[in-house]
């Protein structure tokens, strides 16, 4: 049972999927920013995917920036999400994130959730071990590199903020994912990459533990929000709501 919202307590239900598939990354948190009462708790998904997948901004023009043969040849799903921002290649060794609150309770105007949840994230970062910095307006940046980031968009009655760590990053694949219009210019974009993208594990000379980034941006989060955490589960109220996200995240898809 989840802590009930009334009184002067704010909880932060934190849900861990753990290893999902590609559209549970995102399903879940769609689905559930949908069923989202007024009333209801401010929510933390976190989630592990289990294998690649090419996830697009809502509005990028997914024929023109994407290389769908490619795609389809190697078995890698292409999902648009509903949040802004341009295509990630995004694998097992990233880990995935979405906060949700209702309007209802969201600063006014609702974007400055960003702020808050940017700042958990470079607080993370610090936390690590890392000299973690912003780039306006949602970059998380390590000796001038992107090692996080985040976009929002406003989901029915709910904000919704979604962002990715980089604990590390196959930019060869990213690169080959993406329409190019020679060997070259891919050859000049990995190089682009490299001196724009850094993973955990390139500055700490290993991926550090999961539990260990998760614990620690929960709490940051938390602390943004003056909440309590608390551990959650997926109410069965939500289920055909997350089945709904997922089914248009299938039709939407580009797959092999």
């Amino acid at each position: 049972m989840s802590p009930s919202s009334g009184g002067d307590k704010t909880w932060l239900e934190v849900i861990d999927l753990g290893s999902v598939s590609a559209v549970d990354t995102l399903a879940v948190a769609y689905g559930m920013a949908t069923r989202l009462g007024p009333e209801g708790n401010p929510i933390l998904v976190l989630a592990e995917p289990n294998g690649p997948f090419l996830c697009a901004g809502a509005n990028e023009d997914v024929e023109k920036r994407i290389d769908l043969s490619f795609c389809r040849e190697q078995g890698i799903p292409v999902l648009r999400r509903s949040i802004g921002g341009r295509a990630i290649y995004i694998d097992r060794d990233q880990l995935i994130f979405h906060v949700i609150m209702p309007l209802s309770k969201a600063p006014r105007p609702a974007a400055r959730i960003m702020p808050m949840v940017v700042a958990a994230m470079i607080d993370t970062v610090r936390d690590c071990g890392l000299a973690a910095q912003l780039r306006e307006p949602s970059d998380v940046l390590v000796g001038g590199r992107k090692i996080a980031g985040a976009a929002g968009a406003e989901v029915c009655d709910t904000v919704v903020v979604g962002g990715t760590f980089l604990l590390d990053f196959d930019r060869t694949r990213m690169v080959r994912c993406l329409e190019a219009p020679s060997g070259v210019f891919r050859t000049r974009l990995h190089r682009l990459l490299g001196g724009r993208l850094t993973t955990f594990s390139e500055e700490l000379g290993d991926i550090p533990s999961r539990q260990r980034v998760k614990s620690r941006f929960v709490g940051n989060v938390a602390f943004g929000l003056d909440a309590a955490p608390h551990e959650a589960c997926i109410s069965r109220a939500c289920a055909p709501a997350i089945a709904a996200a997922a089914a248009q995240l299938e039709v939407l898809a580009w797959r092999a």
